[in-house]
Protein backbone atom coordinates (compact mmCIF):
# COMPACT_ATOMS: atom_id res chain seq x y z
CA UNK A 1 0.00 0.00 0.00
CA UNK A 2 0.84 3.58 -0.51
CA UNK A 3 2.93 5.51 2.25
CA UNK A 4 1.20 8.15 3.78
CA UNK A 5 2.19 11.48 2.72
CA UNK A 6 5.18 13.19 4.61
CA UNK A 7 3.54 15.30 5.96
CA UNK A 8 0.96 15.46 8.46
CA UNK A 9 -1.41 17.64 11.15
CA UNK A 10 0.01 17.95 14.74
CA UNK A 11 -2.05 15.94 17.21
CA UNK A 12 -4.46 16.75 19.86
CA UNK A 13 -3.07 17.39 23.51
CA UNK A 14 -5.41 13.82 24.34
CA UNK A 15 -3.85 12.25 21.55
CA UNK A 16 -0.59 12.72 22.65
CA UNK A 17 -1.32 10.87 25.43
CA UNK A 18 -4.26 12.16 27.61
CA UNK A 19 -5.35 11.29 31.05
CA UNK A 20 -7.16 7.71 30.78
CA UNK A 21 -11.10 7.33 30.04
CA UNK A 22 -12.39 6.26 33.00
CA UNK A 23 -16.53 6.96 33.49
CA UNK A 24 -19.07 6.03 30.97
CA UNK A 25 -19.17 9.87 30.12
CA UNK A 26 -14.92 9.85 29.62
CA UNK A 27 -15.65 6.60 27.52
CA UNK A 28 -18.09 8.39 25.29
CA UNK A 29 -15.84 11.08 24.51
CA UNK A 30 -12.82 8.83 23.85
CA UNK A 31 -15.17 7.30 21.33
CA UNK A 32 -15.93 10.75 19.71
CA UNK A 33 -12.29 11.58 20.01
CA UNK A 34 -11.01 8.36 18.17
CA UNK A 35 -13.72 9.23 15.11
CA UNK A 36 -12.11 12.69 15.34
CA UNK A 37 -8.92 11.28 15.03
CA UNK A 38 -9.51 8.86 12.02
CA UNK A 39 -10.75 11.45 10.31
CA UNK A 40 -8.26 14.05 10.39
CA UNK A 41 -4.72 12.35 11.30
CA UNK A 42 -5.72 8.41 10.17
CA UNK A 43 -2.07 8.06 9.12
CA UNK A 44 -0.14 10.05 12.38
CA UNK A 45 1.31 7.60 14.38
CA UNK A 46 1.01 10.14 17.28
CA UNK A 47 -2.18 9.35 17.74
CA UNK A 48 -1.35 5.59 18.79
CA UNK A 49 -1.68 6.25 22.23
CA UNK A 50 -5.32 6.85 22.22
CA UNK A 51 -6.56 4.22 20.18
CA UNK A 52 -4.77 1.74 21.53
CA UNK A 53 -6.46 3.35 24.60
CA UNK A 54 -9.76 2.76 22.55
CA UNK A 55 -8.84 -1.37 21.96
CA UNK A 56 -8.51 -1.15 26.10
CA UNK A 57 -12.26 0.09 26.27
CA UNK A 58 -13.15 -2.31 23.98
CA UNK A 59 -12.04 -5.10 25.89
CA UNK A 60 -13.19 -4.08 29.33
CA UNK A 61 -16.64 -2.48 28.06
CA UNK A 62 -17.59 -5.03 25.13
CA UNK A 63 -17.77 -2.82 22.80
CA UNK A 64 -16.57 -2.47 18.96
CA UNK A 65 -15.07 -0.61 16.34
CA UNK A 66 -13.64 -2.92 13.45
CA UNK A 67 -12.23 0.34 11.49
CA UNK A 68 -10.71 1.84 14.57
CA UNK A 69 -8.70 -1.31 15.19
CA UNK A 70 -7.92 -2.20 11.74
CA UNK A 71 -6.52 1.91 11.87
CA UNK A 72 -4.16 0.22 14.65
CA UNK A 73 -2.71 -2.48 13.09
CA UNK A 74 -2.47 -0.09 9.48
CA UNK A 75 0.11 2.08 11.83
CA UNK A 76 1.79 -0.91 12.77
CA UNK A 77 2.46 -1.76 9.41
CA UNK A 78 3.56 1.84 8.46
CA UNK A 79 5.75 2.05 11.80
CA UNK A 80 6.69 -1.23 13.01
CA UNK A 81 9.37 0.33 15.45
CA UNK A 82 5.41 1.42 17.35
CA UNK A 83 4.10 -2.63 17.20
CA UNK A 84 2.61 -3.32 20.16
CA UNK A 85 1.82 -7.02 20.82
CA UNK A 86 -0.67 -6.59 23.21
CA UNK A 87 -2.93 -4.35 21.48
CA UNK A 88 -2.43 -6.67 18.36
CA UNK A 89 -3.13 -9.39 20.06
CA UNK A 90 -6.30 -7.83 21.76
CA UNK A 91 -7.83 -6.47 18.63
CA UNK A 92 -7.72 -10.68 17.18
CA UNK A 93 -9.64 -11.66 20.19
CA UNK A 94 -12.13 -9.13 19.31
CA UNK A 95 -12.14 -9.73 16.01
CA UNK A 96 -12.62 -13.31 16.91
CA UNK A 97 -15.85 -12.09 18.33
CA UNK A 98 -17.46 -10.80 15.17
CA UNK A 99 -17.66 -13.91 13.26
CA UNK A 100 -19.21 -14.63 10.90
CA UNK A 101 -18.05 -11.78 9.70
CA UNK A 102 -14.03 -11.76 8.09
CA UNK A 103 -12.86 -9.44 10.31
CA UNK A 104 -10.11 -11.97 11.65
CA UNK A 105 -8.57 -12.44 8.20
CA UNK A 106 -8.25 -8.73 7.61
CA UNK A 107 -6.58 -7.92 10.92
CA UNK A 108 -4.58 -10.91 10.42
CA UNK A 109 -3.39 -10.03 6.92
CA UNK A 110 -2.10 -6.92 8.61
CA UNK A 111 0.10 -8.08 10.61
CA UNK A 112 3.79 -8.96 9.81
CA UNK A 113 4.81 -12.70 8.74
CA UNK A 114 7.56 -12.43 11.69
CA UNK A 115 5.09 -11.52 14.04
CA UNK A 116 2.56 -14.21 13.42
CA UNK A 117 4.35 -16.96 15.89
CA UNK A 118 4.34 -14.57 18.74
CA UNK A 119 2.53 -14.98 22.29
CA UNK A 120 -1.06 -16.07 21.72
CA UNK A 121 -1.69 -14.85 17.94
CA UNK A 122 -0.74 -19.15 16.82
CA UNK A 123 -3.90 -20.16 19.79
CA UNK A 124 -6.08 -17.26 17.89
CA UNK A 125 -5.65 -18.58 14.68
CA UNK A 126 -6.59 -21.67 15.61
CA UNK A 127 -9.35 -21.04 17.29
CA UNK A 128 -10.51 -19.03 14.81
CA UNK A 129 -9.90 -22.07 11.87
CA UNK A 130 -11.81 -24.40 14.32
CA UNK A 131 -14.69 -21.92 14.98
CA UNK A 132 -15.17 -21.20 11.33
CA UNK A 133 -14.66 -25.10 10.39
CA UNK A 134 -17.59 -25.94 12.47
CA UNK A 135 -14.89 -28.10 15.10
CA UNK A 136 -16.68 -26.28 17.83
CA UNK A 137 -16.39 -28.51 20.82
CA UNK A 138 -12.17 -28.57 20.12
CA UNK A 139 -12.34 -24.65 19.60
CA UNK A 140 -13.94 -24.22 23.42
CA UNK A 141 -11.45 -26.37 24.83
CA UNK A 142 -9.01 -23.84 23.73
CA UNK A 143 -11.03 -21.06 25.01
CA UNK A 144 -11.01 -22.56 28.09
CA UNK A 145 -7.28 -23.68 28.58
CA UNK A 146 -7.99 -27.36 27.79
CA UNK A 147 -6.71 -29.95 25.35
CA UNK A 148 -8.73 -30.11 22.30
CA UNK A 149 -10.76 -33.40 23.17
CA UNK A 150 -10.79 -34.24 18.77
CA UNK A 151 -8.00 -33.77 16.75
CA UNK A 152 -8.20 -31.39 14.62
CA UNK A 153 -9.70 -32.26 10.74
CA UNK A 154 -7.06 -32.03 7.82
CA UNK A 155 -8.90 -29.37 6.22
CA UNK A 156 -9.80 -27.65 8.87
CA UNK A 157 -7.82 -24.90 7.26
CA UNK A 158 -6.20 -25.44 4.09
CA UNK A 159 -4.47 -21.83 4.02
CA UNK A 160 -4.18 -22.13 7.69
CA UNK A 161 -1.44 -23.96 9.53
CA UNK A 162 -1.87 -22.31 12.92
CA UNK A 163 -5.03 -25.11 12.81
CA UNK A 164 -3.22 -27.75 13.56
CA UNK A 165 -1.85 -26.15 16.62
CA UNK A 166 1.90 -26.82 17.49
CA UNK A 167 4.57 -27.55 20.16
CA UNK A 168 5.14 -24.26 22.42
CA UNK A 169 2.02 -22.70 21.50
CA UNK A 170 1.03 -20.20 24.13
CA UNK A 171 -2.43 -20.51 25.80
CA UNK A 172 -4.92 -18.07 25.27
CA UNK A 173 -7.39 -18.59 27.85
CA UNK A 174 -5.84 -16.75 30.56
CA UNK A 175 -5.76 -13.53 27.88
CA UNK A 176 -9.77 -14.54 26.58
CA UNK A 177 -10.76 -14.71 30.17
CA UNK A 178 -10.63 -11.24 30.07
CA UNK A 179 -12.33 -9.98 27.18
CA UNK A 180 -15.46 -8.99 28.33
CA UNK A 181 -18.31 -10.85 26.34
CA UNK A 182 -15.89 -13.14 24.03
CA UNK A 183 -17.54 -16.59 26.02
CA UNK A 184 -20.70 -15.24 24.55
CA UNK A 185 -19.85 -13.45 21.53
CA UNK A 186 -18.54 -17.32 20.39
CA UNK A 187 -21.68 -18.74 22.27
CA UNK A 188 -23.99 -16.90 19.77
CA UNK A 189 -21.78 -17.55 16.49
CA UNK A 190 -22.04 -21.18 17.34
CA UNK A 191 -25.82 -21.23 17.69
CA UNK A 192 -26.54 -19.29 14.95
CA UNK A 193 -24.48 -21.69 12.97
CA UNK A 194 -26.00 -24.99 14.17
CA UNK A 195 -30.02 -23.10 14.26
CA UNK A 196 -28.74 -22.80 10.20
CA UNK A 197 -27.54 -26.41 9.53
CA UNK A 198 -29.65 -28.53 12.61
CA UNK A 199 -33.01 -28.78 13.01
CA UNK A 200 -32.18 -30.90 16.05
CA UNK A 201 -29.76 -30.58 18.53
CA UNK A 202 -29.02 -32.73 21.80
CA UNK A 203 -29.83 -31.58 24.76
CA UNK A 204 -26.10 -31.81 25.59
CA UNK A 205 -24.66 -29.26 23.29
CA UNK A 206 -27.08 -26.64 24.06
Amino acid sequence: PALPPPSMPAPSDAAAGGAPYNSDDDASLLEDEVVSLLQSQRYNPDILPRLEAYVAHQVAHETYDADANLAVLKLYQFYPERYQPSTAILILAKAIMALPASDFLCCRYLIPDARQAEAEIPALCRISALLETGQFESAWDLIKGRAPSSASAPDASADDEAASGGAGEVDAAPLLAKVCGFDSAVRGFVAGRLSRACSRVPLGLA
